[in-house]
C-alpha cells in the first residue's frame, strides 16, 4: 500500500510531524479525520509505537466509532494487526469513567458509581427546591442545572463558590450546589460534569496516579479541541505535560458556547506548549467553490480567532439560491417545491438537509411535508435510551447495581407501583451483579418485576415498548458486564444522531445538531435578524461572532446545493412580525448568489 496515497502535502506533513505537540488547524471538509488515523497508523507502523500508548479523544461516541474503524481498515492495508488492547478511541467522558473506576475510590468515589443524565439531574434538583421551599418557577431547574454545571466544568467546588458569592442570588445557587453535590455521594452517583471535574482533582492531589497515567498514554491524538471547556483543557494539560501532543480544531466552527466551550483553548495551547507546531489544512473536499466563497466571505467579518481560506477540490459549482418569502409559509413551499424538483431529477431525499436556528421553526416544514407527503425525519427527537420504558429498565439494572441510588428507586415506585418496588427490593436482596452477565440480569429482573406483565395487552403501543426492550437485549451481548452496559448507555444518552438506516426522508434539524454531517443540498432557512443571528447576540460582539460561526458551519454542511431563504413576516411569540434579512446575507458577494422571486434586491 502507498501510505501517502491519499494525502495532500499539508496532510503528510501533519501526519508525519515528528515533534513533541503539534496544532493542526483543520477547515470544514479538509480530512481532519484522515490525518488523525493516519497519524494514529504513520505512529505504530513507522515509529513502531505501541497502540496501547495511544489516546484519541474526541466528542461522541459515533466519531470515535468511525476513528476505531478507520485505523483499523488502515492498518489492516498495511497488515498490522492490533495487538493488546489497541488503542483507546472513545469521548473525554468515557475515558474519565475509567479512570474512576479504576482509581477514583482513592479521593471517595465509589467504585460502582452511576452517572445521572440531564433528567436525573433535574429530578434531584426538583427534590432539593422543595427541601428549601423554592419556588420551581422563581428557581427553574433547567437554568439551575446549567450553573452547576458551568460551575464544574470551570472547576468551582461548591465551598469556592460560596466563599465568592457576591449577592444572595449567588449564595442561594451555591448553598443548593452544595447540597446537591452531597445527595449525589449519598447516592453514589456522578454527573456527567462530575466525571471530568473528579479526574481533574484525582491527577492534581494525587501526582503518582497522574504519573501512572503519563507513562500509559504517551501519545495523546485529541479531535475538535475548538469544543473544550476548562475542565477538558486543564485534563489535558495535566496529562500532556512533557508527552507528545496532537491537537486537531477550527475556531471557525466553535459554536457551543452557551455550554461552556471555549475556542480561546486552541490559542492557549502555544502558550503552555511553546514547543508546539502548527500546520493548516484548507484543501477542502467537501463544497463547490461558490459555496465556500459565500462562507467565507461571511466568517472574514470575524476578528477575535484565526480564520483558514479554504480552497475547493471542485469547480465553482451552481450559484447560491437566494429566496424571500412574504410568510414563514411560503418559505416552506418554495423549500418543498425544490425539494420535490431535485427528487424528479435523481436526487435522493435522504441528500438532502433543512436547518434552521431553533427548533420551534420545524413546526411549517413538518405541516407543509406532511400534507405534501414528503417524508422526513426530525432529527433530535427522543433518543432510544430516553424513551420511558427503557429508562424504566435502566432504572431496574441500576438498582441491582447501586442499591443507593434514590432516582432509581423512586422512578420504578412512580412508574411501575409500590407492589412491583417491592418485587424489586426481594430481587436486589437476593441477587449481586458480580454473579450474572447482563443478559441473564435483564432476563430475570424484567420478569421478577413484572414489568412484562404491564406490557401484557396486545397495543401498538405495547408491541413497540416490548421491541424497545428487546433491543436492550442485544446491547446487553456487547456489554456482557453491567457496569459497562450502564455506562455506555449513560454516555450514549443526549447525542443526536442521524440514523443511516432511514432512506429516502429529508433531514430537518437545527444547525447544531448538524455539526459534522454532510449533504448534496442545504437549506438553511430563517435568516432574519432577531432570528439568525438571534436577539440575544444584539449589542454583543463575542455573542454576534458565534453567531457568525454557526452561519459558517451551516453553510460548509453542503457538497453541491446551497438555498438560503427568509420570510419578510413571521408569526412569533403569538404575532406577526416584520423582519429585515439577516446581517449574514448582507455579507454575501451578490455575484455568488441567484435570486429566486421578484422583489427587489435590499
Amino acid at each position: 500500500m502507498d501510505f501517502w496515497r491519499d494525502l495532500n502535502p499539508a496532510q503528510r506533513k501533519a501526519v508525519t510531524y515528528d515533534g513533541r505537540q503539534l496544532l493542526v488547524l483543520a477547515g470544514a471538509g479538509s480530512g481532519k479525520t484522515r490525518v488523525l488515523t493516519y497519524r494514529a497508523a504513520w505512529l505504530i507502523a513507522e515509529k513502531n509505537i505501541s497502540p496501547e500508548c495511544i489516546l484519541l479523544l474526541t466528542f461522541t461516541n459515533k466519531a470515535a466509532g468511525e476513528m476505531r474503524q478507520r485505523l483499523r481498515q488502515l492498518l489492516g492495508q498495511l497488515r498490522i494487526k492490533m495487538p493488546g488492547r489497541g488503542i483507546f478511541a472513545g469521548t473525554f467522558h468515557s475515558f474519565a469513567v475509567q479512570i474512576l473506576r479504576r482509581d477514583g475510590p482513592k479521593m471517595g468515589v465509589d467504585r460502582n458509581f452511576v452517572i445521572y443524565d440531564e433528567n436525573d439531574q433535574k429530578r434531584l434538583l426538583q427534590k432539593i427546591l422543595k427541601k428549601f421551599h423554592r419556588n420551581e418557577k422563581e428557581w427553574p431547574v433547567a437554568k439551575l442545572r446549567a450553573q452547576i454545571s458551568r460551575l464544574k466544568n470551570n472547576l468551582w467546588e461548591a465551598d469556592e463558590f460560596l466563599a465568592t458569592a457576591e449577592n444572595d442570588y449567588q449564595r442561594q445557587v451555591g448553598e443548593i450546589y452544595r447540597v446537591y453535590q452531597e445527595a449525589l455521594a449519598q447516592q453514589k452517583a456522578l454527573d456527567f460534569a462530575d466525571l471530568l471535574f473528579k479526574t481533574v482533582q484525582l491527577w492534581q492531589n494525587d501526582p503518582p496516579i497522574l504519573e501512572k497515567y503519563r507513562r500509559r498514554y504517551r501519545y495523546l491524538l485529541i479531535d475538535e479541541y475548538q469544543d473544550t471547556n476548562k475542565s477538558q483543557y486543564q485534563l489535558t494539560k495535566l496529562l500532556a505535560r512533557g508527552q507528545n501532543l496532537t491537537v486537531v480544531g477550527d475556531a471557525s466552527q466553535a459554536i457551543y458556547g452557551w455550554r461552556g466551550a471555549d475556542y480561546h483553548n486552541l490559542l492557549s495551547l502555544r502558550r503552555d506548549f511553546p514547543e508546539m507546531a502548527t500546520v493548516n489544512l484548507e484543501e477542502n473536499y467537501r463544497s463547490t467553490a461558490n459555496i465556500l466563497a459565500a462562507a467565507g466571505a461571511i466568517i472574514a467579518h470575524n476578528h477575535r480567532h484565526p480564520i483558514l481560506h479554504l480552497r475547493s477540490q471542485h469547480g465553482p459549482g451552481e450559484k447560491i439560491v437566494l429566496y424571500r418569502a412574504k410568510t414563514e409559509v411560503q418559505e416552506a413551499e418554495f423549500v418543498a417545491d425544490r425539494i420535490v424538483s431535485l427528487r424528479r431529477q435523481g436526487w435522493g431525499l435522504n441528500e438532502m438537509a433543512i436547518l434552521y436556528r431553533t427548533n420551534a421553526q420545524s413546526r411549517v416544514f413538518e405541516e407543509i411535508f406532511f400534507r405534501r407527503q414528503i417524508p422526513y425525519v426530525l432529527v433530535g427527537g427522543v433518543g432510544f435510551y430516553s424513551r420511558a420504558e427503557v429508562k424504566d429498565i435502566l432504572a431496574l439494572l441500576r438498582v441491582v447495581y447501586q442499591p443507593d441510588d434514590i432516582l432509581a428507586w423512586d422512578r420504578i415506585r412512580d412508574n411501575m407501583g409500590v407492589r412491583r418496588q417491592a418485587k424489586v427490593r426481594q430481587f436486589v436482596a437476593d441477587n449481586t451483579p458480580w454473579t450474572k452477565t447482563t443478559g441473564e440480569l435483564l432476563e430475570t429482573i424484567v420478569t421478577a418485576s413484572g414489568y412484562w406483565d404491564k406490557l401484557k395487552r396486545d397495543t401498538v403501543d405495547n408491541r413497540r415498548r416490548r421491541q424497545n426492550i428487546e433491543e436492550l437485549f442485544n446491547v446487553s451481548q456487547q456489554y456482557p458486564q453491567l457496569g459497562d452496559f450502564l455506562n455506555n448507555a449513560s454516555l450514549v444518552q443526549g447525542e443526536k444522531d442521524v440514523d443511516s438506516q432511514l432512506q429516502e426522508s429529508v433531514r430537518l434539524m437545527t444547525i447544531h445538531a448538524s455539526k459534522g454531517l454532510e449533504f448534496r443540498a442545504v437549506f438553511l432557512t430563517g435568516l432574519e435578524n432577531g432570528i439568525f443571528p438571534d436577539g440575544r447576540s444584539a449589542g454583543d460582539p463575542e455573542k454576534l461572532e458565534e453567531e457568525r460561526r454557526l452561519c459558517y458551519v451551516g453553510i460548509t454542511r453542503t457538497k453541491e446545493r446551497l438555498f438560503l431563504s427568509y420570510a419578510q413576516r413571521r408569526f412569533r411569540f403569538g404575532r406577526r412580525q416584520v423582519n429585515g434579512p439577516s446581517l449574514f446575507l448582507t455579507e454575501i458577494p451578490p455575484y455568488l448568489l441567484a435570486v429566486d422571486d421578484d422583489v427587489d434586491s435590499w
